[in-house]
């Protein structure tokens, strides 16, 4: 399994199979502008996400810091072992995180109807918020055979966050917000941070939370800046990462 997805996708791209392998992430391509908050084409975007995902996952493999629990045959319990494959489950959350990025605010509500989600304050007018649920929706209806409740609710909460994510959620976030076709300043200074810490050996754990706590406040400030409601999920995402309760025990 290739280290740097994004490689195969954009050879793809360029010879004009994506639209026929996969023309929900062909239908991605355009440049976006949110709030003076950087310029991103969504379909390079998530291939960026993709090759994050993949790059942290091999450096955990490599040093032998990624283990899976196997349900034993009898049920009774399950098997601790090392990982040392590559998990197609985050490639695939990575691939679909925005699926549904360039649905209008119309189509979005469209999905939400379909999908029966119902929308609380905050949710209600922001189309930003609102793909993240409306992806997790598309993605278990339209890709039933590569996804699983995990990847549906990484789906769901890789805008927002959530009080209660797992270590899976907080990769799939933290590869989103810390891409490198986002540029504005504070995304440029924590993802160096953030790899940085990486690289000089520090714990995997305070760093992703440190890295998850500097994310929110960002948002949050910018979200009190714009006097836009402030989805309760990012603050009780945040809540559970200064009080160290996110996935304490993974």
């Amino acid at each position: 399994i290739t280290d740097r997805p994004s490689i195969g996708f954009n050879l793809m791209d360029k010879t004009g199979l994506v639209e026929y392998v996969l023309p929900a992430l062909a239908k991605l391509k355009g440049i976006e502008t949110v709030d003076g908050r950087g310029h991103k084409d969504n379909f390079s975007h998530t291939l960026q996400v993709v090759d994050n995902v993949c790059a942290d996952e091999k450096l955990k493999i490599s040093e032998g810091k990624l283990h899976d629990f196997i349900p034993l045959e009898d049920g009774n319990g399950f098997e601790e072992r090392v990982r040392t494959e590559p998990c197609l489950w985050l490639r695939w959350a990575a691939l679909l995180h925005d699926i549904t990025k360039k649905a209008d605010y119309e189509k979005q509500l469209n999905y939400c109807a379909e999908f029966g989600i119902i929308l609380t304050i905050g949710e209600d007018t922001s189309a930003e918020v609102l793909h993240s649920l409306t992806g997790a929706g598309v993605a278990a209806r339209d890709f039933a055979d590569y996804v699983d409740e995990g990847i549906v609710t990484a789906i769901a909460r890789h805008t927002t966050g959530d009080a209660d994510m797992s270590v899976f959620d907080a990769i799939i976030y933290l590869a989103d917000y810390i891409e490198e076709t986002r540029t504005f300043e504070g995304c440029r200074a924590l993802r160096s941070i953030f790899w940085d810490r990486i690289e000089c050996g520090e714990d995997r754990r305070e760093v992703l939370r440190d890295a998850m706590i500097k994310s929110f406040d960002m948002t949050i400030e910018h979200l009190i800046e714009k006097g836009s409601v402030i989805d309760l999920k990012t603050v009780g995402a945040r809540n559970s990462c200064v009080a160290g309760k996110l996935f304490p025990d993974e």
